[in-house]
């Protein structure tokens, strides 16, 4: 019997997680050098989230347990070396960006061993609100609504131009 080696893949279907994943982003807004109080000897640089760093969420995520009746639902144990396959990531790349989630708290990793080899499981808590990112990401968030409010002053402008040609 061959193996299915598309079986992460529901053709016609889409993989579902919350809205909310769309504010992790915005932590790339920072500068580089720059942190909040509780990030200890991290910068932002060390909480970049890039949407490489999205998608390794959603493969994870993917690959849950969606069992409710299992004792392992919403879990993901999922190895390292399948997810380097899956996504044409190296083992270095692949754990920077899990180290990224973990550090914004968009995963929890319990790192496990079997026969002396590393088995993870992950878990996924609820990301945080728009007004608990905004406390939690300060920083990040003055620089991105100050973009966001700079791109609509460029918009104004540009419809007032627009309003004087008679098209």
């Amino acid at each position: 019997m061959e193996r299915d080696l598309y079986s992460h893949v529901y053709e016609g279907g889409f993989v579902k997680y919350p809205n909310e994943l769309a504010l992790y982003p915005i932590t790339s807004h920072a500068k580089k050098c720059d942190s909040e109080p509780w990030m200890g000897d991290k910068t932002y640089a060390d909480y970049k989230v890039t949407p490489t760093t999205l998608d390794v969420y959603r493969a994870l995520y993917q690959h849950r347990n969606t069992s409710e009746n299992h004792k392992h639902y919403g879990k993901t144990w999922v190895s390292q070396r399948h997810l380097q396959v899956e996504l044409a990531m190296s083992d270095k790349t692949l754990r920077s960006h899990i180290e990224v989630l973990e550090d914004v708290g968009l995963i929890d990793v319990k790192r496990l061993y079997r026969q002396n080899r590393p088995f993870h499981v992950y878990t996924f808590p609820a990301p945080l609100s728009i007004a608990e990112f905004k406390c939690h990401f300060p920083l990040a968030c003055a620089e991105y609504e100050r973009k966001m409010m700079a791109l609509d002053k460029i918009r104004e402008e540009e419809s007032v131009i627009e309003e004087d040609f008679d098209w």
